[in-house]
């Protein structure tokens, strides 16, 4: 326990730093607004609270448009998306990336997609060439429950649920 207050000090710690006050004021200084986004974004998801992560969506969506390359703002937009299990809303978000077949955890999303679908060999080829570009526990730790979700297949099952 004593991490988890450790870690939200120091999270609002480095919100208050970031002076909020002249975070949107012209000229935009993107890192501080993706950093301050990212920081409301690590609260909301280490207290577990839904309202402060749709707070979050509603930072995003005031920040997107004030950015000229917005792309972390997507990955994180679609991250928020998953949470709430609002799978349509992060597929979106993972299109509107540029670029985004360069970045391991926009590959493990989309995976993560896979999953939430049932399409469990898919996920898990998703999984492995994502931590085959990038080695991480939580790719790790994927690979593992689509494994653990294939196991439980029915004998002859392809992947697909609409395809057994």
């Amino acid at each position: 326990m004593a991490g988890y207050r450790t870690e939200l000090q120091r999270i609002e710690r480095d919100i208050a730093e970031l002076n909020i006050a002249d975070l949107f004021a012209v000229p935009i200084n993107p890192e501080r607004l993706t950093r301050y986004v990212y920081l409301l974004y690590q609260r909301a998801s280490i207290t577990g609270d839904l309202v402060q992560l749709r707070a979050v969506e509603r930072a995003i969506e005031c920040a997107v448009p004030l950015l000229t390359h917005p792309g972390d703002l997507y990955l994180l937009k679609a991250n928020v998306a998953f949470k709430l299990h609002r799978l349509a809303d992060v597929e979106a978000a993972l299109l509107a990336i540029p670029a985004s077949g360069h970045c391991m955890e926009t590959h493990l999303l989309h995976a993560d997609l896979e999953f939430q679908h049932g399409h469990y060999r898919e996920a898990e080829t998703g999984y492995v060439g994502a931590i085959e570009a990038e080695r991480s526990w939580g790719g790790l730790r994927r690979i593992f429950a689509a494994r653990w979700a294939i196991s439980k297949m029915p004998t002859g099952s392809i992947g697909r649920p609409e395809t057994n």
